[in-house]
């Protein structure tokens, strides 16, 4: 649900013969997020299960969690509000 808003936003807002660009750049770094996020999620589990058994992967969840609130305030920062047109 979210990529298919971003996705509609992206295409909203920038011009005409930038489309391709821009929706090549959501892709990108949609597709990054998860590849490097994966990558370092499994890094903190490894290393949490090493250390304290089966709290690695709580360790992971918990990191996981946070890092999703923390995209709340930057997600608010990046698209500001457009009033409301009846």
């Amino acid at each position: 649900m979210v990529h298919t808003l971003v996705n509609a936003h992206v295409l909203d807002t920038t011009p005409q013969d930038r489309r391709g660009a821009a929706f090549g750049a959501t892709l990108f770094a949609f597709d990054s997020g998860i590849g490097l996020g994966s990558l370092a999620i499994g890094g903190l589990i490894g290393w949490g299960s090493g250390q304290f058994g089966a709290l690695g992967f709580r360790l992971g969840w918990a990191a996981a969690a946070a890092l999703a609130l923390a995209a709340v305030p930057l997600s608010r920062g990046l698209c500001p509000r457009t009033p409301n047109v009846s």
